[in-house]
């Protein structure tokens, strides 16, 4: 009886006494919140895993310090918002695959900011055999990973016997995951959790290479906001075939773990379970922050004279401005679409600070990435770098209504700078609105904006015009701010300015440094020698404006953009012109910026300068400074001289403009060649607006260098004799090869880019035809090289010429007159110049000119000018696709028949047609490629390719950053 008791007793243990102990456990400081749990009880069988994890984990919706949150699989906006929305409580936020699958662009796009990940369209799945998978395998069998990319409707299939890693805490192992993961780049590696590893097989890691997917992903990615962390599972990890029916055992997950081994569920129980639980445990321990008012009113930064000081604990630094402008374009997307991401900005803060700056300028509300890298960078960096932080204008508004004091225009604008404001002291969500960044905004800066510089370059119409509806408005009287001798213009920026003040003391107690943007042609000054009446039609004086009682203590600084080469007056004014410069030069860039400073009350920041590196050129100046047609190693030249003459000057420093190529702009002179609305999506090195930038984004797929090396034989368009012609693509150019030339020979490389148009005779081709209509040659002979043009198709003619009729045209409507002409693009329109008394007319340049030169980068012979080259026997020639009409190449769009339908007109195009012509000094065709057949040359062999969206693109840093490296290294 005894021993049965004992024996009764010992398993009653067993099973009791796991069952008291969980028990006794208490429940962690973390409930489920009211609508996750309704989530679990109603799709008990999509999320069964959570349910028994939450249930043995004692997690119910009671009241706690801390609410865990799980995201549904199909995320809207109006669960998204609710879920972020402003809380005192701790909360912790859990997403899994496949709620980033958004289509909401808006939203995903919101969420990945959140999350702190990057899609990449990527996903993945391991199987012990292919047979076995829901996609199509194309006949391949055994293990092996399936890649799925749908906006790119691509599937790649691998076999091979190495599955995934998985890396947590250090250890790795074989991943046993057997669903679907979602492949993402983190914004920073240090929010990584666990990671997926490519498999150990090199074969599949090149593959995944080639493809742009990369060979190491997260697994779990964790992030901080204020009261909120956010984890985002990459796979549904908590799917699990079955469970026990009991749970309150303690120990049972852990038995479990060791119970499955490489079953099924392992991967639930090893792995899901244990990295949950650390999860929980974590956020328990986490401290939120908060954004609190400082007691006593604070300042970082402070104008002292003629610099900027910043406050290094308890002592003040003087600093010399040496910056860049940001934009917020990139390759492939608008401005407006906020699309940089926070791992790109934080390498651009690295790139930016290696070049010797200590300051960067953004002129409106950036994407919360940003702030967090600039956060995370300075935080994690000895040297820091600073920022001026604009305040936009509704340019468009202002335009219309040509009235600052629109209400419209004011309510827009205040809403700009109370959100900036919130937006640096970490305390703000924008809500989406499109063509704007919006998002969480909880990362505070407030200690390295150095400055507010409101507004944007002044449209001296809708000076003039506020001015005149608003005479008599007197001066400006504030807490802060006021004014002596104002034009209503100058009281509506005097008001703002009080406005941006009183709304940061209010609410956070603090204040900075205050400027607004102006420019050269709403300065202070008069230009009698300014040919346009509207460069200096109006002026804008920061001297009226003057500070009072609290601001007194960290200053005011005029902001102004200033370019070497317009307005105009720069180039021909005889007083700027005779000035003499640091360097014991004439210089009208320094000959303004001394009249500038003499006129100022008020120490002066130079807020942008800069010299585009473009192929395509806009305005000239006397020293060579032009806007336009530099190479890269010209463009830093410049720089370096514009920006030593500015501290020369007594300036209080410069911001280069500008950090990247920005793809989404345009010029006067070629925006009506191409579609405005595709202009992010491919590189126009014709327009120098686009090329300011000291980091390039464009691929250079081939160096052009003479060589072959970046060429391959399915690039090969026709072999004829020894000849053998080429052609190949990227986002920027068209590149032909020609191998087999020799020396003394001329080559004519012809293209067929639009039908039913162009020359079937050519005069500089004697004695042969061609079965195609040629619209280009480029004539390539020793000594000179150029692409000549069809005149029936010349778009600079017909819309100057037969258009605005400023110039003769060179075409009167007839098709396929055997002409072809240079290539031109205007400069300046007919002025007069009023202190030349001189009338200058129509100014132009040649652009269809080619230069030979080393195109790669790498070359210590390098110029970003150059067009092509030869070496033995072999001639490499790029050609921008705006120089050969085309309106889009992403779309294969080009300019259509402009007498027909207007300068206008466009068609979509399935391919282009490219030949050549050899001949000899006489111009006797020794040779062609199409072979020629009875006097005509046959039908041009044909190249195309597929359309896009998504530009190829690659981040190079040009040869003006190293320059400007310097140049900055050498100022302290």
């Amino acid at each position: 009886m005894n021993r049965f008791i004992l024996v009764a007793l010992v398993v009653a243990g067993i099973f009791v006494l796991p069952y008291l102990f969980w028990k006794m456990e208490p429940p962690p400081s973390i409930s489920l919140s009211d609508d996750t749990l309704k989530m679990l009880d109603e799709n008990p069988g999509i999320y069964k895993g959570f349910a028994w994890w939450s249930a043995f984990k004692k997690l119910d919706s009671s009241e706690s310090e801390t609410k865990l949150r799980l995201l549904p699989k199909k995320l809207t906006k109006k669960e998204w918002d609710g879920m972020i929305a402003a809380s005192d409580q701790k909360t912790l936020l859990i997403a899994t695959f496949p709620t980033l699958q958004i289509q909401d662009e808006i939203l995903r796009k919101e969420v990945e900011d959140f999350a702190s990940v990057h899609a990449t369209g990527w996903v993945v799945k391991q199987y012990n055999d292919l047979q076995n998978s829901e996609v199509a395998v194309d006949g391949a069998k055994g293990p092996g990973l399936i890649f799925i990319h749908d906006r790119k409707n691509k599937k790649i299939i691998i076999e091979t016997d190495e599955p995934l890693i998985f890396k947590w805490n250090g250890e790795k192992e074989e991943n046993t995951f057997s669903d679907w993961i979602d492949i993402t780049t983190p914004s920073s590696d240090d929010r990584v959790t666990a990671w997926f590893e490519a498999p150990n097989d090199k074969g599949v890691m090149a593959q995944m290479t080639k493809e742009g997917i990369p060979v190491a992903f997260p697994a779990v990615v964790e992030s901080a906001h204020r009261n909120q962390r956010f984890v985002y599972m990459t796979g549904d990890f908590s799917e699990v075939e079955s469970l026990p029916d009991i749970y309150r055992i303690k120990g049972l997950a852990t038995v479990n773990s060791y119970l499955y081994g490489k079953k099924s569920d392992a991967f639930y129980w090893k792995t899901f379970f244990p990295l949950l639980s650390s999860i929980v445990s974590e956020t328990e321990k986490w401290t939120p922050t908060k954004v609190t008012r400082n007691e006593e009113l604070a300042y970082h930064s402070r104008v002292q004279g003629n610099h900027f000081e910043i406050r290094r604990g308890n002592d003040w630094e003087k600093v010399t401005v040496k910056g860049v402008n940001i934009g917020m374009g990139k390759a492939g997307y608008f401005p407006g679409e906020a699309a940089i991401t926070e791992e790109e900005y934080y390498s651009w803060f690295e790139q930016i600070e290696e070049m010797n700056a200590n300051t960067i300028r953004v002129y409106t509300v950036q994407p919360p990435g940003f702030y967090r890298a600039l956060k995370n960078f300075n935080e994690t960096h000895k040297k820091k770098l600073y920022v001026f932080h604009g305040m936009w204008v509704e340019e468009e508004l202002l335009e219309e209504t040509l009235d600052a004091y629109n209400e419209e225009t004011i309510k827009r604008f205040k809403k700009e700078y109370e959100d900036i404001i919130q937006i640096i002291h970490g305390d703000a969500k924008i809500e989406p609105v499109v063509g704007h960044a919006s998002g969480i905004y909880d990362a505070d800066i407030s200690d390295y904006v150095i400055g507010w510089i409101m507004g944007i370059e002044w449209y001296p119409e809708m000076v003039i015009g506020t001015n005149e509806k608003h005479a008599g408005k007197g001066d400006f009287e504030g807490t802060y701010i006021q004014t002596k001798g104002a034009t209503p213009f100058e009281y509506w920026l005097a008001e703002h300015l009080e406005s941006i003040t009183s709304f940061e003391i209010e609410h956070y107690n603090e204040i900075r440094p205050i400027s607004f943007t102006n420019w050269v042609t709403t300065d202070l000054l008069e230009h009698p020698s300014e040919p346009l009446l509207e460069e200096d039609a109006v002026s804008v004086n920061p001297n009226v404006i003057q500070l009072k009682n609290d601001l007194q203590k960290v200053g005011q600084f005029a902001s102004y953009h200033v370019y070497p080469y317009y307005p105009d007056f720069l180039n021909v004014d005889k007083t700027y012109g005779a000035y003499i410069d640091q360097d014991g030069e004439k210089n009208s860039y320094a000959g303004y910026l001394h009249a500038l400073k003499q006129a100022h009350k008020m120490p002066i920041l130079i807020a942008e300068f800069g010299i585009p590196a473009s192929r395509g050129q806009t305005h000239v100046n006397p020293y060579g400074w032009n806007q336009g047609f530099m190479s890269e190693e010209a463009q830093g030249n410049t720089l370096k001289k514009l920006y030593r003459t500015i501290l020369a000057e007594g300036y209080m420093g410069g911001l280069v403009f500008s950090w990247q190529d920005e793809w989404f702009k345009r010029t006067w002179n070629t925006m009506d060649y191409d579609n405005p609305e595709r202009r992010p999506y491919w590189g126009n090195i014709q327009t120098n607006e686009q090329n300011f930038g000291l980091m390039s984004f464009a691929t250079l797929k081939v160096k052009v260098d003479g060589l072959d090396e970046d060429w391959s034989a399915e690039n090969t368009l026709e072999e004829e004799g020894d000849l053998t012609l080429s052609a190949t693509h990227d986002e920027t150019y068209l590149y032909i090869k020609v191998d087999g030339l020799k020396k003394t020979q001329t080559a004519s490389i012809l293209f067929d880019t639009i039908p039913e148009q162009g020359n079937t005779k050519a005069s500089l081709l004697q004695n042969v035809t061609f079965s195609n209509g040629i619209d280009f040659i480029a004539h390539m002979k020793k000594g000179s090289a150029r692409l000549l043009i069809d005149p029936y198709y010349d778009f600079y003619h017909y819309l100057y010429g037969v258009e605005e009729k400023m110039i003769s045209p060179i075409s009167n409507g007839t098709k396929n007159t055997g002409e072809f002409t240079n290539i031109h693009y205007v400069l300046n329109k007919e002025m007069y110049y009023p202190e030349l008394k001189e009338k200058r007319s129509f100014e132009f340049y040649e652009t269809g000119k080619l230069m030979r030169g080393n195109g790669d980068p790498e070359s210590p012979t390098y110029n970003s000018l150059a067009d092509y080259e030869m070496k033995d026997g072999v001639l490499e020639l790029r050609i921008p696709w705006l120089l050969l009409q085309f309106r889009d190449p992403s779309r294969k769009e080009v300019i259509g028949d402009l007498v027909k339908n207007g300068v206008e007109s466009s068609k979509v195009i399935d391919q282009i047609g490219i030949g050549l012509m050899v001949t000899d000094s006489t111009t006797n065709t020794l040779q062609a490629i199409p072979a020629i057949s009875r006097g005509k040359v046959t039908q041009l062999p044909t190249y195309t390719w597929d359309n896009w969206d998504i530009p190829a693109s690659t981040e190079r840093l040009k040869k003006s950053y190293y320059i400007m490296q310097k140049t900055f290294g050498d100022v302290r």
